[in-house]
């Protein structure tokens, strides 16, 4: 018996040590970790106010520590609602202006902003042209009509002689309310805080359900406040890390899965080579459209553009449509042409591209394709240019964009300064006609 009560204090005195142990080593640990790693201050979606007509706005003035991976990027946005510089407003009557609109790319919370497309691009131009200002206006989340109502709101008080709008792959699913509700799985609440623009004749926008996304807006921010788990992780450095290092492990098993897969088919393995073809194959079918969703969203996505160019034109300004690049377009670029000889038409980035530039061809509108310059410059390895763990451009992808975009940039404003009155729209060469850049400059 004695033995027993003995043996019983020994193991309760073991499993105190331990514990006082752990939670020696837990505080040691974060208070370690939070002279390295400050604590994460949140993410961009936490700092998205509802808008009445756009939707959805950046929070002015607002700050946090955004972690990709393993990179941590201060972000910070202007007064107006911004991740841009303070402009000062109005511009001088010397000074041109050039405007971005476009997403999560161009808003680019995923690096520093120094690093920015826009803010490169502006230092880029300024070796000939010192009274530039290259202005952001891109927001995480927006289509092609947030974009257009964001000019109309934001951009024309710039008075902009050039308008670049930033075309991604998932613009088409913005612009469309019923392939929206599908991407969503029928999840109406996601859609609602969206503007929409009716299919019928003529031009009615819906309105985004303010009330509604205010109201969800306080609940969330309630719930991080005041509930035990969110509290604790924001609160905590050692539990950010942990859960830093497990969104590390799922990007680079996800991203194994969704570039590595052909590699393992050649080599052998598990899957055969016949199904990654048709995996890929119904990958790209379902990006590119040709399903009856995906030509009403081209049809919608082109009346948004006519509409963006005819009001780009009134403010004297012009307007240049670019391509963006993701991630896994450039990286299994290779594999989705070989799949897209067994689709035709209905694959991959070139079914893509080549519809926006036959949308932009037939509205006048000058595109330019950014797409060549990221695939000679990715080398088979998208990490050169993308965060894994998020897909967004790094600041080597910025940097590639800025300096594909700066001859056909410094070229426009150089002709407009030349000519008295401004050419029609598109003529980038003042032929009359709409010229198309493969990224190679002339």
């Amino acid at each position: 018996m004695v033995a027993r009560r003995r043996l019983g204090s020994r193991i309760a005195l073991a499993g105190i040590s331990t514990l006082i142990g752990l939670t020696f080593s837990a505080v040691a640990g974060e208070l370690a970790l939070r002279t390295i790693r400050p604590l994460d201050l949140g993410t961009s979606i936490e700092h998205r106010l509802p808008h009445p007509v756009r939707g959805w706005m950046l929070e002015p003035g607002a700050s946090y520590v955004n972690q990709v991976g393993p990179v941590r990027v201060p972000v910070a946005y202007t007064s107006a609602g911004w991740r841009d510089v303070e402009h000062p407003m109005p511009k001088h009557a010397d000074e041109a202006r050039v405007l971005i609109l476009g997403d999560s790319f161009m808003e680019g919370y995923s690096v520093e902003i120094e690093e920015l497309l826009s803010r490169r691009l502006e230092k880029w131009l300024a070796d000939r042209r010192p009274r530039t200002r290259v202005v952001n206006l891109g927001v995480g989340g927006y289509g092609t009509l947030q974009q257009l109502l964001t000019f109309r709101e934001a951009g024309i008080p710039h008075v902009p002689a050039l308008v670049l709008l930033g075309f991604y792959e998932n613009d088409l699913q913005n612009n469309l309310f019923d392939l929206e509700i599908e991407a969503n799985h029928g999840d109406a609440l996601k859609v609602s805080a969206r503007p929409f623009l009716d299919e019928t004749p003529g031009w009615q926008v819906s309105r985004p359900d303010y009330e509604s996304a205010k109201l969800r807006l306080d609940a969330a921010r309630l719930r991080r406040e005041n509930y035990f788990w969110p509290r604790l992780l924001r609160r905590s450095a050692l539990l950010q890390q942990l859960a830093r290092t497990e969104q590390w492990f799922e990007a680079k098993w996800d991203y194994a899965a969704a570039i590595g897969r052909a590699g393992f088919a050649r080599l052998g393995g598990f899957v055969s080579a016949e199904a990654e073809r048709e995996s890929l194959s119904k990958r790209a079918a379902e990006r590119a459209g040709c399903t009856d969703l995906y030509e009403r969203a081209w049809a919608i996505t082109e009346r948004i553009l006519q509409r963006l160019r005819q009001e780009v034109e009134v403010e004297g300004a012009e307007l240049i449509v670019f391509s963006v690049p993701s991630v896994g377009v450039t990286a299994i670029d290779r594999v989705q042409n070989s799949a897209s000889q067994t689709l035709g038409r209905c694959a991959g980035e070139k079914v893509m591209k080549s519809r926006l530039v036959e949308v932009t061809e037939r509205l006048g509108i000058t595109f330019f394709d950014l797409f060549p310059h990221f695939n000679r410059a990715t080398h088979d390895d998208s990490s050169t240019l993308f965060h894994l763990a998020d897909n967004h451009w790094n600041a080597e992808g910025h940097r590639v964009a800025a300096e594909a975009l700066t001859d056909i940039v410094r070229s426009t404003l150089d002709r407009q300064t030349a000519m008295s009155t401004r050419p029609k729209q598109g003529a980038v060469d003042g032929s009359g006609t709409t010229q198309i850049w493969s990224g190679d400059a002339p």
